[in-house]
């Protein structure tokens, strides 16, 4: 496969995040990674934009496609990406949400995101800019794997 046909192939991928909001996580919700299908919460004061979160996703999907994955799963190393380390206990530090505060449903699934919604009550996500330089953000994330 050339390079744009790769590149193609993934951003196409990309279109398949799906990102809720919810506004109490409870310790109920667990994160699930079957293959490239995952579902995972991430604190909501962790969350830019929604572009952040794809950008984590396409990381991640090319990550294992050329086999440069940290991770053994899917779920994992998109966190890594969005969390812009290497390390998983730092990822989960930095970007697991706490029992009862706001958080966002990150997922490429509709049936893992139907699983959820039987647990908390989900609205589109509206995440707060604080004016953060989203493009420094990517350029972070996208350096974060030549620390290694």
């Amino acid at each position: 496969m050339n390079d744009i046909v790769y590149i193609k192939s993934v951003l196409k991928k990309g279109q398949r995040l799906i990102a809720k909001y919810s506004n109490s996580y409870t310790n109920n919700l667990k994160p699930v990674s079957k293959g490239n299908i995952f579902i995972t919460f991430i604190d909501y004061d962790k969350v830019p934009s929604f572009d952040y979160l794809r950008a984590a996703y396409i990381n991640a999907l090319m990550s294992f496609a050329e086999k440069r994955n940290t991770a053994r799963n899917f779920g994992v190393e998109f966190m890594l990406f969005a969390a812009m380390t290497d390390q998983i206990s730092e990822a989960i530090e930095k970007i697991a949400p706490k029992p009862g505060r706001p958080f966002v449903v990150v997922t490429n699934s509709v049936k893992l995101l139907k699983d959820a919604e039987k647990q908390c009550k989900l609205s589109e996500l509206k995440p707060k800019s604080k004016g953060l330089d989203i493009a420094e953000l990517l350029k972070k994330m996208s350096m974060s794997r030549l620390q290694q």
